[in-house]
């Protein structure tokens, strides 16, 4: 068995809170940052952590890194060009030419992209041949 290699960065999306604290807003999100999720002295299990969520109609991002590894420049810079190229995603996606489907479009669907392009092509076709 070949050993993998660890995932040097980490994604954890959050989902959306907005609504989630009701309409009464006795309680609600605090706008400070709560710190560092982690004792400075423990090890990290990547080197890079991005966690992410809607809150206020927004999805809002946050970085963490070890200081020692990365200076805050260098991720500040890949945390822009991150957001630029979601950007682009997202204008494609919004655009008219933009078309098609993936998987996810179909849950309940055991379907690979590679079947399901040809699901596609085959019911593009004329008689569905």
């Amino acid at each position: 068995m070949r050993k993998r290699s660890k995932a040097e960065v980490s994604f954890n999306y959050l989902g959306q809170f907005d609504g989630v604290l009701g309409e009464a807003r006795v309680l609600r999100i605090a706008q400070e940052t709560p710190g560092p999720p982690q004792s400075p002295k423990m090890p990290r299990r990547h080197l890079i952590e991005v966690e992410c969520g809607v809150s206020g109609g927004q999805l809002r991002f946050g970085w963490t890194y070890n200081g020692r590894v990365h200076r805050r420049e260098t991720v500040e810079r890949v945390a822009r060009k991150y957001m630029e190229a979601l950007r682009e995603l997202i204008s494609h996606c919004l655009s008219p030419d933009a078309f098609g489907y993936t998987p996810s479009d179909f849950p309940l669907a055991p379907l690979t992209n590679q079947e399901l392009d040809q699901l596609m092509a085959e019911l593009s076709q004329p008689n569905g041949r």
